[in-house]
This record gives C-alpha cells, structure tokens and sequence, in this order.
C-alpha cells in the first residue's frame, strides 16, 4: 500500500462554533468550487462541527435516514449539484459509496470529498470501482486510513485525467489494492471534476469495497496451530 497521506480540510474556514453548539459527527460530505465551500454531515443541519473540527454549513438532504447523505444545490460555476454518499449502515459493512450529477454554467473545477470513521472487520485488500459518464475530465483518490480520522489517509488508488470514450462520453474502471486492517479505521474519496464551459455534465458513481480473508486462509491458519500443539503435546 502506497505510504503517501493525504491530510484535507482540516480547518474551520471561519466557520467555528463555540463549545455550547457542537454536535460531533464522522460522515461527511464537502464541495468546493472557486471560492464556493459546502460542508454537509449525515443526519445534521447547518452549523455543527465534525469530529475534525469542520462546521456543516448546509443541512443534509436525508436529515432522517442515516448513512444517507444528500446535497441538491448549485456551487460555484455549477448550475446543478446534486451528490450523495452512502455508508453504513445503509450499506456495509465496510463500504462507502459516492455519487454525483453535476452541470456547469461555465468553465470550473469541482473538488467532492466523502468520508466516513468507524470501520470494522477483516480484510486483505480493497477494490475500489467507479464509472460514468463525462463531458470534462475527472479524479479519484481513495484513502484507508488507520487512525480513524476524516480525511486523513494512506493513498489505495488515484487515478486523473479521465474523459469519456466515444460519443455517450462514458468510462469505468476498478482497481485494488491491499490494506493492513486496524480496527477502527476511516474510508473516503476525493472526486476532482473540470469542465471547460457551459451546459457540460458529469455523473459518476464511485465505491470503496473490502475483499474479505479468504475462508480457507483462517482454516488453514487454524488447521495449522492444531498440527503445531499435537507436534508439541507428542515431543512432551
């Protein structure tokens, strides 16, 4: 697994509440376009912060359906933003899921992030997919990260300067890659899109999956510590 880290959105952008409002929260959406910034947490309004000390700027669009996070909205020089992510427990365990149909108004970068603390279970690799359909040209980054912060990871997958093939402007692809599992640890992913002009349009979806141990690996592993302590009961 790559050693890169990648440390984002760690500030409060001016946004800090005092002590009396907090309302911690772990799930979380962000969208930055030019001097446009949008932080949403799952099942939350407006002006809590996060665990990492962000404060949610708008309400989440599925204020009452955990591990459902929503924003419909225009930001920056898109016209039309509607993304949504997707943890546990609508979907587990383990995975974490982005989504997002956006139109510019003009030429713009969109940054999307998602991540989400508190995973469990055990894994030896990820495989991490995401498909589309683009005018512009997008990013992903997928992050695994052991000390269970948002936001904060080692680099699984990353991968630019996608553009959609032929005249549906479609792409897909998967990857993996291997992970050493560390009860609790956090997911995200980090969306880049570009669009060069107006009435240009992005969807994708993009999804963190973990591949499970192998059954026969824990049974061998097992089988083989038996072996071992009848060796051993034997030379006693």
């Amino acid at each position: 697994m790559a050693v890169s880290r990648v440390v984002a959105l760690t500030a409060c952008a001016g946004f800090c509440l005092s002590a009396m409002n907090v309302a911690q929260a772990s799930f979380v959406l962000t969208l930055t376009s030019g001097a446009d910034s949008v932080v949403v947490s799952d099942d939350q309004l407006s002006g809590v912060l996060t665990d990492s000390g962000l404060t949610t700027t708008a309400a989440d669009g599925n204020i009452t359906d955990p591990g459902l996070i929503t924003y419909n909205a225009s930001i920056g020089s898109f016209t039309v933003s509607v993304t949504t992510g997707v943890s546990d427990p609508v979907i587990g365990p383990g995975r974490l899921d982005l989504n997002s149909i956006e139109v510019s108004g003009g030429a713009g970068t969109l940054d999307i992030g998602l991540t989400d603390t508190g995973y469990s279970g055990s894994a030896s690799q990820y495989s991490m997919g995401f498909g589309g359909t683009t005018d512009g040209t997008l990013g992903f980054t997928f992050l695994y990260g052991t000390a269970n912060q948002e936001f904060v990871g080692d680099v699984m997958s990353t991968v630019s300067g996608i553009t959609g093939a032929g005249q549906t402007g479609a792409f897909g692809s998967e990857t993996s890659a291997a992970v050493n599992t560390s009860d609790p640890y956090s997911l995200t992913i980090l969306a880049t899109i570009e669009h060069t002009g107006a009435n240009q349009i992005t969807s994708f979806d993009a999804i963190a999956t973990p591949v499970p141990v192998p059954a026969a690996v824990w049974l061998f592993g097992s089988g083989l510590l038996g072996l071992v302590g009848v060796a051993r009961r034997r030379r006693a």
